[in-house]
């Protein structure tokens, strides 16, 4: 699970202005699924290296996430305060630092999908992240 506040070249305060996070993923034994969460709107730039398996993408914010790049294939879900899945539950979706929201976050979607969530890495504001 990634979550960012912003992306760094991104804006708050009343423009929402969409920013890029590239997230590379390097090759895996096991599938991953990728759970990207922010508050602004995002565009996740997916890298995915040779020999990455991605199961699947949940892109969630309070507002529209996009998802670009190399997802192979995988399904992708967008989940966002308009549009929203009922199964990922209501309230804040999205989370930048460990704690209460994290972890609701991470229940929802590991029962959701019935993969539970491994790793976080979280920033308020980024530009990339790496899977290793």
């Amino acid at each position: 699970m990634i979550g960012v506040y912003r992306a760094a070249a991104g804006r708050s305060g009343g423009q929402h202005e969409r920013g890029p996070v590239s997230v590379r993923v390097s090759a895996s034994r096991q599938p991953i699924l990728l759970i990207l969460v922010a508050y602004e709107p995002v565009e996740w730039r997916i890298e995915a290296a040779r020999g990455a398996r991605l199961a699947g993408v949940v892109a969630m914010g309070m507002h529209r996430p996009i998802v670009t790049g190399d997802v192979r294939g995988a399904p992708v879900l967008i989940n966002d305060q308009r549009d929203h899945c009922h199964a990922l539950g209501g309230g804040q979706v999205y989370a930048y630092e460990p704690g209460e929201e994290q972890r609701r976050i991470a229940d929802a979607v590991g029962r959701m999908t019935g993969i539970p969530v491994a790793d976080f890495q979280g920033r308020y504001s980024a530009a990339s992240f790496e899977i290793r």
